[in-house]
């Protein structure tokens, strides 16, 4: 006896045919994405309510999720909520980023 699907067609509806149709005006949308990055220092304080209960929210689950046993982080991650995730602060001056100078 062999298991799995059945290998008949028993049952199986003939082909149907399928006439294709035109749109009435044809169309086509490019839109390539971009995407622009700035460096910035890690600010102590975010200047939105919105920011600061993100940052809060995320640092309360990586205590209980990254940071819970059997898992140890360190004091300083687990004490400074923006060792894990921080708003902008300044702009970092040095044009080298990854190794690389940005032009």
């Amino acid at each position: 006896s062999k298991s799995g699907a059945a290998s008949t067609t028993s049952g199986v509806a003939a082909g149907i045919t399928v006439e294709k149709q035109s749109f009435a005006a044809p169309m086509i949308l490019v839109a390539p994405p971009m995407m622009f990055q700035t460096r910035a220092h890690p600010a102590d304080t975010c200047p939105s309510k919105f920011g600061k209960k993100i940052i809060e929210t995320q640092h309360s689950q990586m205590l209980k999720t990254q940071c819970a046993f059997p898992f140890v982080c360190d004091d300083v991650v687990t004490s400074s909520p923006s060792m894990l995730l921080a708003c902008a602060g300044d702009p970092v001056e040095d044009k080298v980023q990854f190794g690389l100078q940005a032009s």
